[in-house]
């Protein structure tokens, strides 16, 4: 089921968002995929639209945000990913 153009830069947004409130980085690994042919490039450019306008975004918004609130937001966000990867192994 293909993502819409909407659909991939909310995601990008999305990833972008929690990049800029909680400081985690990039991709690493996108050039090995590339090669591989395995990326989707028209798709990765709507995607890193999404990620930089979220990310900047989001960053100038948790600015102003005390620092136990996002300490314990990341804190939540770590304990749901969690759950879901214990719950999803196979």
């Amino acid at each position: 089921m293909p993502l819409s153009f909407l659909g991939f830069l909310a995601i990008g947004a999305v990833i972008g968002g929690m990049s800029g409130m909680f400081g985690i980085g990039g991709i690493a690994a996108f050039w090995q995929y590339y090669k591989a042919g395995l990326v989707n490039v028209p798709a990765v450019l709507l995607l890193v639209a999404g990620f930089l306008a979220g990310s900047y975004l989001s960053a100038g918004y948790a600015i102003g945000l005390p620092s136990l609130l996002l300490k314990r937001a990341f804190g939540g966000l770590m304990i749901v990913t969690g759950v879901i990867y214990v719950l999803t192994a196979k």
